[in-house]
């Protein structure tokens, strides 16, 4: 039998958005035939953003089952980690779709997905769905799903048959699984996207710190520095959260501008909050 092997490459954003609809037909016998996961299949509310307890990167694992006339126990190849410069094997970034060629026409395919909260992980080596750190210890996925494995759904739910010059995407996928204690489920504010013509600084006209203080609690505000941010955790996952923002001078005890932020809360994870621009108080 035929062993899949990953692309030496990753699929980029907007190949990945390009690959997300529906394959059809031939471009010639120069097109190989590959079997591919996509994130946007299975991420559903977790993000994938650079912030604490959101999603990095993935490995997928696909299984052989064999012909629909022929089926087989479940033949597990090859999982999806790259080689990199320095010779290890690193997972997928979440941003990008993982494709197996040499996979067998005719034959179908599903996937377990095992998702992480960090990139800094790399293999045990070619093929391995094992991931450690740099101290060489194990570090088990944060969360869990599978591919092609619904029961009861549309037929493109199901597993997917490899055809010859075609790229085929695993559907029907099962939402992801916290598999290990998560983040605190919170938001976090910066002014980065607020400030507009304003800058940080110490000198007048400029923002020195700010406060958040989240609408309709009666926490008290946070503060931070104007280049910080504020963290606000153990908020409701699925719930829409809107804070209130005042920013000040170096010195001054009243804020001088003011502004609103908006996000709903992802479970286990310190999501970036969307801030409208800051505008002067008046007298």
């Amino acid at each position: 039998m035929l062993r899949a092997r990953l692309l030496p490459l990753l699929v980029t954003s907007a190949a990945l958005i390009l690959g997300c609809s529906v394959s059809g037909g031939s471009t010639g016998p120069t097109t190989p035939t590959l079997i591919a996961v996509s994130p946007l299949d299975f991420t559903g509310d977790v993000p994938c953003v650079d912030a604490p307890g959101a999603m990095r990167s993935y490995v997928v694992t696909l299984y052989d089952l064999g012909t629909a006339e022929a089926p087989q126990e479940p033949f597990a190849l090859p999982s999806s980690v790259v080689r990199q410069a320095d010779d290890r094997f690193a997972p997928a970034h979440c941003e990008s779709a993982a494709a197996f060629s040499f996979v067998v026409p005719g034959h179908r395919y599903d996937a377990e997905i095992e998702a992480y909260d960090r990139d800094d992980l790399h293999a045990l080596g070619a093929g391995s769905r094992k991931l450690i750190d740099a101290t060489g210890s194990y570090v088990p996925p944060r969360w869990t799903t599978t591919c092609g494995r619904k029961q009861g759904g549309a037929a493109s739910e199901g597993p997917v048959t490899a055809a010859w010059y075609l790229t085929r995407f695993v559907r029907g996928c099962a939402p992801l699984e916290t598999a290990q204690p998560a983040t605190p489920t919170g938001v976090s504010i910066r002014l980065d996207d607020a400030l507009g013509a304003l800058t940080c600084g110490e000198g007048p006209d400029q923002i020195s710190a700010f406060s958040v203080k989240r609408d309709g609690s009666d926490d008290p505000a946070q503060g931070a520095g104007c280049a910080d941010s504020v963290e606000v955790v153990g908020l409701e996952a699925g719930t829409s959260y809107s804070f209130s923002v005042e920013a000040f001078e170096a010195g001054a005890s009243k804020p001088r501008w003011a502004t609103q932020c908006h996000r709903k809360a992802v479970s286990g994870a310190v999501v970036p909050a969307a801030c409208d621009l800051l505008t002067e108080l008046s007298d």
